[in-house]
């Protein structure tokens, strides 16, 4: 099942997959994971959110290592997203593309690979800024001590007027091991930043 292989299908509100002992495939509560073996490591995915599911908060399993490109596409009825202390992987940059509703992102005490403050997820340390919801609106100062804005972090929210970057955001490293600080895309579509 390839990426993207259920976007822009806004009726859909569960997946359901039939277990089998063969398949990587796998769907808890209407939504597909897949369990990736690279070398040694064999880790869940999250794959897909259906659109039109009516629950309006989410956990993300603990043990889950990857929330994949757009697996959170345009599901306008979630508002929360929690991530518990086990959920320990990579969140792709455009994982909650189209999720206009969403106010608020919040990390369970002893999660060793991210943070919420005020609602915005900030990796463990706080010195990259991963998301910031796309519901909130008016001004924001970046806390300083952030030293990267996540590629997309800011994508589409309209809401958002000013925005202050602390001098600690700064591109960093050699061409083979450079770290921009601010993403690509980072302000995309936020048609209200003045």
């Amino acid at each position: 099942i390839f990426d993207d292989a259920f976007q822009s299908c806004p009726n859909l509100e569960e997946i359901i997959f039939a277990p089998t002992s063969a398949s990587d495939y796998s769907a808890k509560d209407g939504v597909l994971f897949k369990t990736e073996t690279a070398s040694t490591v064999t880790e869940k995915w999250l794959i897909k959110y259906p659109e039109a599911k009516k629950d309006s908060s989410y956990t993300i399993p603990a043990g889950v290592g990857r929330v994949n490109k757009d697996a959170f596409f345009n599901c306008t009825n979630l508002t929360s997203i929690t991530i518990p202390m086990g959920m320990n992987g990579k969140i792709e940059p455009d994982a909650f593309s189209g999720s206009t509703k969403l106010t608020e992102f919040k990390v369970a005490d002893g999660n060793k690979t991210y943070f919420a403050e005020n609602s915005v997820l900030f990796n463990a340390n706080k010195t990259t800024l991963v998301l910031y919801p796309n519901v909130k609106v008016g001004d924001y100062t970046i806390p300083d001590g952030v030293k990267t804005i996540e590629t997309k972090a800011f994508q589409n929210c309209s809401g958002l007027t000013h925005v202050t970057i602390p001098a600690s955001v700064k591109s960093e490293g050699t061409s083979s091991s450079y770290v921009p600080g601010l993403g690509y895309y980072a302000f995309s579509g936020c048609t209200g930043l003045t």
